[in-house]
């Protein structure tokens, strides 16, 4: 997609909001995660190889306005999820968990975060170790994080998904 735009490297980790309007991508993959927004409707890209926007696994919620993110490729894992605004990739709200963050997936009705529960890190794309936990915000904020599958040894769940 615009590959007259880009750097000769590749798009990993995307997604699509639930209207199908727009896309989020990280680019050049683990240790790199640069944010690329596509407005998959208007045929432009929005945001592109800013060194300063970086997410691998993102999420959108339900209005297609805002995506939310996790970027933990540094020898220090990140425990935040971000949520961006899906035109600039500005970051809007920064939930703070404590623990690190992969793969998050917004809920339908927009009240939940669900996301795998990193215990051995590595990349945001490939956790070493996990559970599932969700977060749940209440119209006013997100909660502590509550776990679904707590991690185990011999397992790594990953890649949690409302269905």
């Amino acid at each position: 997609y615009y590959p007259e735009q880009g750097n000769g490297t590749c798009y990993g980790c995307h997604a699509v909001s639930p209207d199908g309007r727009k896309m989020s991508l990280s680019r050049s993959g683990q240790r790199d995660g640069r944010l690329t927004i596509i407005d998959v409707a208007g045929d432009a890209i929005l945001v592109q190889d800013e060194d300063a926007k970086r997410e691998q696994c993102q999420t959108w919620d339900p209005t297609s306005s805002k995506f939310a993110g996790v970027w933990s490729d540094d020898p220090q894992p990140d425990t935040n999820i971000r949520s961006r605004d899906g035109q600039t990739g500005a970051v809007l709200e920064n939930i703070a968990l404590g623990i690190e963050p992969s793969h998050p997936d917004w809920s339908p009705a927009g009240d939940r975060s669900l996301f795998t529960h990193v215990t051995v890190h590595n990349t945001s794309q490939r956790p070493g170790r996990g559970g599932l936990s969700y977060v749940q915000n209440d119209g006013a904020a997100w909660s502590a994080p509550q776990t679904l599958i707590a991690p185990e040894d011999g397992f790594n769940r990953y890649y949690p998904a409302f269905l």
